[in-house]
């Protein structure tokens, strides 16, 4: 009986083990899918920053344009 319920834990335990390797690999993916994700994400808010962004000294021109 007790042989019966230490191989069933061995199998528990290697069982356990390759989920264990298939998650870090998971997790592995989805960290770099996260880490281009955020870098895209990064790139583009500049480009608009830079897009849209005046200086002090362009926007008194606009307003000062206005009037």
């Amino acid at each position: 009986m007790y042989e019966q319920k230490l191989h069933q834990l061995q199998s528990q335990l290697a069982t356990s083990r390759v989920m264990e390797k298939e998650l870090v690999v998971d997790l592995e993916v989805l960290q770099e899918k996260y880490d281009k994700d955020h870098t895209t994400a990064a790139l583009q808010m500049k480009a608009l920053h830079d897009k849209y962004s005046l200086t002090v000294k362009e926007l008194s021109e606009v307003v000062g344009g206005r009037q």
